[in-house]
């Protein structure tokens, strides 16, 4: 990255991102290496699935898939062992942690040799969490709930602790009063679980009880809960000490990290430019829009020697899937701030690190990448793209053109999970001039609404291309 600092000047959002949407004709809802998905597959595809709902984003998402799967067959034909990918956007990033790992352990080095003797000591001053089982009862606060609402709630559910005190059974108030219907019809029982499992303050509550006991009202993310606990099972030193040095060791770790990037933070401190939370929220808003060259050098974060900028937050979000920008564009103003600030500091450390001589070496390089090429063969092969067999009389093109467009007609019906590739396909978008277009995705739920306006209204289910296979999570690069 330029580690020449710009000086912040507020712009227009408008003025963020290139001024004229890219083209492709109004039929056209992405391109690919000279291949088009158009408003006419996404008819046939919807026809075929009228469960699938007409939106604008589910569209997106099958348009995202066509285009990362037209790369890798375009990629395949060429060469079938994809040899021919570039794939610096997923090999670059894992390098950098790499050298950034190797920095912090050698600038904060931790004791992780424990004797049993210490081992013992520890575990005696703080016995570590066996599993228990418990039952709850959960009320939940209506949307946007007043206070005046909250305090209804947990005055009901403190109603519900009297009743029980007074002789009725936990059993059948939470089959007939809670709101979570996974435990309710089994009386509350949420089986057997272990520390981690539950959010903090429910596990809190939870360990804190003593068996039979039942809790005072307890709050988390889900609602108001009270808690009984029905057994705690014993750990032994012997069978549990493993377990117990590997949660002493990491605990140390994560201390030491926290004093050493404390520490990094004070003496390098990371700012967030005025109206960059702003920008990040467009910016991954049209994230699959190129920014304008002048867009591109407007600095988000500053720090000591360097900046982020709009275009290495671009460059960011290709690597990402369309979900996880989505996620980015509905976060709040304080979550994005915090969002800006840790990529900040991952570029302070590995500047520090990078001052200090970290690298690696190039046979770290070419394992990572051989990894990750495998990854994506894998996965490749997974969604049938690597060995398309033609048809009598098709070209190449075509048999392309027809094995894209039923993989994508199995994604939306669910006959196959989708497998995202973006990450694997950034350079390859930007060489065979690849784009899913706004205009495109627009007219085809248009088009979709004409279609179905005289139907009666289906009933809609989740998105098949949310789900996602186990190659899935290697190939984000995420």
């Amino acid at each position: 990255m330029k580690r020449a600092r710009l000086t912040w000047a507020p712009i227009a959002l408008a003025m963020i991102l290139s001024s004229c949407q890219e083209s492709g004709g109004p039929g056209i809802v992405a391109r690919a290496g000279g291949q088009v998905f158009t408003v006419d597959d996404v008819v046939n595809i919807f026809a075929a699935e009228p469960r699938l709902p007409n939106d604008p984003q589910v569209i997106e998402q099958l348009a995202e898939l066509w285009v990362d799967y037209t790369l890798v067959a375009l990629a395949a034909r060429e060469d079938t062992l994809l040899e021919n990918i570039d794939l610096d956007a997923l090999v670059a990033p894992q390098l950098e942690q790499l050298v950034v790992d190797r920095y912090v352990e050698l600038e904060a080095p931790v004791d992780t040799v424990l004797s049993d003797e210490q081992l013992r000591s520890l575990w005696e001053d703080d016995p570590p969490r066996g599993q228990i089982q418990a039952r709850h009862i959960l009320l939940t606060y209506p949307l946007n709930a007043t206070s005046a609402q909250r305090d209804s709630v947990r005055t009901d559910l403190v109603g519900l602790r009297n009743r029980i005190g007074s002789g009725a059974p936990f059993e059948r108030l939470a089959r007939e009063f809670s709101q979570d219907q996974g435990s309710a019809e089994f009386g509350g029982d949420l089986g057997t679980f272990g520390p981690g499992d539950m959010v903090g303050a429910f596990e809190d509550a939870a360990y804190a009880l003593e068996v039979g006991e039942i809790s005072d009202v307890v709050e988390t993310p889900f609602g108001l809960h009270l808690i009984r606990l029905d057994a705690r099972e014993s750990v032994d030193f012997e069978a549990g000490k493993e377990g117990f040095r590997r949660q002493v060791v990491m605990n140390r770790l994560r201390t030491s990290d926290s004093l050493f990037l404390a520490a990094i933070e004070e003496e390098f401190p990371v700012a967030v430019s005025d109206g960059s939370v702003e920008i990040t929220r467009e910016v991954a808003r049209r994230y699959r829009e190129r920014l304008s060259r002048r867009a591109e050098k407007r600095s988000l974060v500053t720090f000591a020697g360097g900046d982020l900028t709009a275009g290495e937050l671009w460059n960011f979000l290709q690597t990402r899937t369309s979900q996880f920008a989505q996620q980015v564009a509905a976060a709040s103003d304080e979550d994005l701030d915090l969002f800006l600030q840790n990529l900040g500091q991952s570029e302070v450390l590995l500047a520090q690190a990078a001052s200090a001589g970290m690298d690696v070496s190039p046979a770290q390089a070419d394992s990572v990448e051989g990894i990750w090429r495998e990854q994506v063969v894998q996965a490749a092969d997974a969604m049938g793209l690597r060995l398309l067999t033609a048809e009598a009389g098709e070209t190449s093109d075509q048999t392309i053109t027809r094995a894209i467009r039923q993989v994508i007609g199995e994604v939306a019906s669910g006959a196959r999970s989708a497998i995202p590739m973006n990450a694997a396909t950034v350079a390859l978008r930007e060489e065979l001039d690849a784009a899913v277009l706004a205009p495109g995705v627009s007219r085809a739920s248009t088009r979709l609404a004409e279609l179905r306006a005289p139907l009666r209204p289906p009933t809609t289910v989740p998105s098949p291309v949310d789900s996602t296979s186990a190659p899935a999570d290697t190939v984000e690069g995420g």
